[in-house]
């Protein structure tokens, strides 16, 4: 499996294409509002998109997932949950979607948004999971905040983490913000980590072990605001 960041610095946003250069496949992950560079990949590498998945509803930035749809062909893949007024493939936790050699399996991780999922991937059919596409729940730093409107609950973050906590500590992990991001304090500039040094480092790790702690510490964050969100948010929902 290929894989490529399309990454924003300005606004901490990153998202991912992949590809099965064999199979000629391939999936776009919480595509950002520009489309080109997606399409450029599959230009360059002679593959078509056929999957788009958003972990989540974006509420700090549009998303392109409707634009690069209509270009493309390709279905757009989000949790069953979703609340949303265009036409999309419903996931279930524990679906498994092979694209080309990839297996892709779906952890249902509510808490930043009732809708949010995780992406577990294995390059190939006999591999193990290697990597894991977290979204807006577990960056490198830190967890998605909680305070905007429409948001799940502590308590669910709290499960979301520790079940991907279960995760060995090998496998990567490839969020959807870094950085600059107002979805979370704090954040790393690096947009990428591993299971195992989020278990050791990230801020919230110290309060796994006592979920009340961990409520308190939620409810007591320091968040950004972002303008607009709300407006944002709607406009993602179609």
């Amino acid at each position: 499996m290929f894989l490529k960041q399309v990454a924003n610095d300005n606004t901490g946003c990153v998202s991912y294409v992949g590809y099965c250069f064999s199979c000629k496949a391939g999936f776009v992950i919480d595509p950002l509002e520009d489309i080109e560079p997606y399409l450029q990949v599959a230009r360059d590498s002679g593959i078509s998109i056929t999957h788009i998945f958003n972990t989540h509803i974006q509420a700090d930035h549009m998303s392109g997932d409707r634009k690069l749809a209509e270009k493309t062909g390709a279905k757009i893949y989000m949790h069953e949950s979703a609340k949303v007024n265009y036409p999309f493939e419903a996931l279930k936790d524990g679906d498994v979607i092979p694209i080309g050699n990839p297996r892709i399996r779906v952890l249902h991780t509510p808490g930043h948004t009732p809708e949010s999922i995780s992406l577990v991937v294995a390059e190939y059919p006999k591999n193990s999971e290697g990597l894991v596409f977290t979204g807006d729940t577990l960056f490198r730093g830190n967890v998605g905040r909680l305070d905007l409107e429409g948001a799940g609950t502590s308590e669910q973050l709290y499960d979301s983490i520790k079940r991907l906590f279960l995760l060995d500590d090998y496998i990567a992990i490839l969020p959807s913000h870094y950085g600059k991001s107002q979805c979370g304090v704090g954040l790393s500039s690096v947009p990428l980590s591993t299971i195992g040094y989020e278990k050791r480092f990230n801020k919230v790790v110290e309060t796994l072990s006592d979920k009340q702690k961990f409520i308190e510490n939620m409810k007591n964050q320091k968040t950004m605001e972002i303008p607009q969100y709300r407006e944002i948010k709607n406009r993602n929902k179609g």
